[in-house]
């Protein structure tokens, strides 16, 4: 047998001697059977011939006997050790009483006296929890304190630096706004440049008359009605408008100024007075005569810097 299966083998044995039932039921067990064991022990045979004669002997092996003493022995010792305990604390209390009855010293009731002992444990347990708290929460104040502080240098250091990121700001949002306004008026100019250089370099020119819808050609004679204001509109070929000295004019002379020298009417129009798709809305003043009306288009003098016309278009207005 090994070492680990004797070890086994002796923990089982104090499992079962240490259980009082099976305790008590072996000794009875043994006690009852007295002269089987006696014959088994004293014989002067062998093992396996006493197996062999045993059952010619005469001698009962008794089970349930054992069994119901050892009920009997469990369930009456347990009482017999609690009746032990009911005496001796009724001779516990009776001794105190008369003790007390003779004045010879204060009687406390023990069952109240380990209660104010196990009171007394527990406060002063409490009261070492409470001191360990209490260390722990200075150890923790400490702690905070010195966080605080931690806290408040670096605030002071992040005001300090948020004072100056301020300052900064300020210092590039003046700088931006500068640049931009710097940018915006660099790129108005440009593009006024350009704007004015595409007109400069455009040419126009004069397109269809319209009037109640219907476009005429250069020349062309158109019918109104008499002493009213008549409502025209000029087609202008050009997709950047009127340059800066260019302009538009409308002169009305009556038929027979053949030299066309003293208008009746004489407007003069810009880019400002163009609609948003370069076109010229005009109104004329007929009475009852006939009309020339003569449409021109000025701009500088290439030599001179002059106004001259650059292209004119002649229409005749008849009247019914």
């Amino acid at each position: 047998m090994s070492a680990f299966d004797t070890q086994g083998f002796v923990d089982s044995l104090k499992e079962r001697i240490s259980n009082p039932f099976l305790f008590t039921f072996s000794w009875l067990f043994v006690v009852w059977n007295w002269k089987a064991f006696g014959w088994f022990m004293f014989e002067p045979l062998k093992f396996s011939l006493k197996l062999e004669r045993f059952q010619y002997t005469g001698i009962e092996l008794y089970f349930w006997w054992p069994l119901f003493m050892t009920f009997l022995v469990v369930i009456f010792g347990h009482s017999l050790n609690n009746f032990a305990e009911i005496c001796k604390r009724s001779w516990d209390y009776l001794y105190a009483s008369l003790l007390k009855k003779l004045g010879w010293k204060e009687y406390v009731d023990k069952i109240e006296h380990d209660q104010l002992q196990d009171e007394t444990q527990k406060l002063k347990e409490r009261n070492r929890e409470l001191i360990h708290q209490l260390q722990n929460s200075d150890n923790e104040k400490r702690d905070y304190l010195e966080q605080i502080s931690a806290l408040n240098k670096s605030q002071g250091s992040s005001e300090t630096e948020l004072e100056h990121l301020k300052q900064e700001k300020l210092k590039l949002v003046t700088e931006l706004t500068n640049l931009r306004a710097s940018v915006e008026k660099s790129t108005n100019q440009t593009e006024l440049r350009f704007e004015n250089e595409v007109k400069r370099n455009e040419t126009v020119h004069l397109g269809h008359l319209c009037y109640n819808n219907e476009y005429y050609a250069e020349e062309s004679v158109i019918t109104v009605s008499k002493n009213k204001i008549h409502e025209f509109l000029l087609e202008l070929k050009t997709s950047a408008g009127l340059g800066p000295r260019q302009f538009i004019s409308i002169s009305m002379y009556r038929e027979f100024d053949t030299t066309l020298t003293r208008p009746i009417v004489n407007f003069i129009y810009t880019q400002d007075k163009l609609n948003i798709f370069n076109q010229l809305e005009f109104s004329i003043p007929v009475e009852m005569s006939k009309y020339q009306l003569v449409i021109e288009f000025f701009e500088p003098s290439a030599i001179s810097g002059d106004d001259i016309p650059i292209e004119n278009k002649l229409f005749y207005i008849a009247t019914e």
